[in-house]
């Protein structure tokens, strides 16, 4: 089987959740069928990023991501440059799988194109649901439903990511395929001494509650910072944020001069996962308020350190997190408020949260994921 990754996402989003996936899952499928030979076509500038098996051929191409750029997404300049560098590395696919990682397709050039079959990794759908958080909205979701609906097969990363492809395009049921994505087993509880240690390097004095990633748009960071500065316990306890934009935006500012006393929340933008574990093993609580997520593998990434997840009820976050985890209705800040009371107060039920996470984590694996996702050329290949 031979199989052709665009590996566009490297140049895109170099650090993201789906890079992760796809450098998680490419070489140890190619342990599972040794016979299985990769081409991962992307930019030489993002070599250190991309993942190695003797069976992935790294071809590299010309740095095209300006081209992608959402204000620019697919216009004629770029599919056709596109076209040009495939037939020139790839030929017209006869006998190979074009995999996309993010809406690409094997374009028509001239009398050529592409014969094989292609297969879209689907994360979320943001843009359909959240089209007043972007300006280019209407663009990507025509490039999305394009590419989708003339998809082979469409892996979802979850059945609610499923529903919402199902809803919003035109494709039969039995087209997608759901495939859960995972944790890296590097996240894993730290030992007292090392807690201990991290606290001091960073000074860390008080307890903290956790929030990692972007905080803009669906990502309902204003909620959370709401609901902390009505907190009556917040001189207690710090809120670290972990990731995302390196400078709080102007509304951040602004709420946490007028209602938060002092330095209590903290921003560290550049923490490298050795960190980011142990920012998680410390947290008395992981926080997580977004409006829609399409898996969310920094929940598994908390649970897995051992931390209770505080999380919204929507979307994928109840397949994830199951019965390990306290929700609440993310445009509510009374319900998180409630929320961080009770597991601050509930010894015991902190307690059951710490065990169920842990023991939810180890049912999602990159191996699984890999796996299915596997079968899935099998069926059309």
């Amino acid at each position: 089987m031979e199989l052709v990754v665009d590996g566009i996402i490297y140049q895109l989003q170099p650090q993201g959740g789906i890079s992760r996936m796809f450098s998680e899952i490419l070489p140890r499928m190619c342990d599972i069928d040794q016979s299985l030979r990769i081409t991962l076509l992307t930019s030489g500038q993002c070599r250190q990023a991309l993942p190695n098996h003797p069976n992935i051929c790294h071809r590299g191409i010309p740095p095209v991501a300006r081209f992608f750029r959402p204000s620019r997404l697919w216009g004629p300049v770029p599919s056709l440059a596109e076209a040009l560098t495939r037939r020139l590395f790839i030929g017209n696919g006869r006998d190979r799988i074009w995999h996309s990682t993010y809406y690409t397709m094997p374009y028509q050039l001239g009398k050529a194109s592409w014969n094989g079959p292609h297969v879209v990794t689907v994360v979320d759908m943001i843009y359909e649901k959240f089209p007043e958080y972007f300006s280019n909205a209407a663009q990507v979701i025509e490039t999305k439903k394009r590419c989708i609906e003339k998809a082979d097969r469409v892996i979802a990363i979850s059945n609610s990511t499923k529903s919402d492809i199902l809803e919003y395009f035109n494709m039969p049921e039995d087209r997608v395929a759901v495939v859960y994505l995972a944790a890296s087993h590097f996240f894993r509880p730290l030992s007292e001494s090392d807690k201990s240690k991290f606290r001091e390097r960073f000074g860390l004095v008080k307890p903290f509650l956790l929030y990692v990633g972007h905080r803009g748009g669906y990502k309902n960071f204003q909620v959370l910072l709401k609901a902390y500065s009505l907190w009556k316990r917040k001189n207690d306890f710090d809120l670290i944020c972990v990731g995302g934009a390196s400078k709080w935006s102007r509304d951040e500012n602004e709420l946490i001069r007028r209602a938060i006393s002092g330095d209590s929340v903290r921003l560290f933008p550049n923490a490298a996962d050795e960190e980011l574990r142990a920012f998680y093993s410390c947290a008395q609580a992981f926080i997580y308020p977004s409006l829609y997520e399409g898996f969310g593998i920094p929940l598994l990434e908390a649970m897995a350190c051992g931390t209770p997840v505080i999380v919204s009820d929507t979307s994928s976050t109840p397949e994830v997190v199951g019965d390990s985890g306290l929700y609440f209705n993310p445009y509510s800040k009374e319900e998180l408020l409630a929320a961080l009371d009770r597991i601050m107060d509930d010894a015991r039920l902190r307690e059951q949260l710490v065990k169920k996470g842990l023991n939810r984590s180890k049912m999602f694996s990159w191996h699984e994921t890999s796996v299915k996702t596997y079968n899935v050329y099998r069926e059309i290949s």
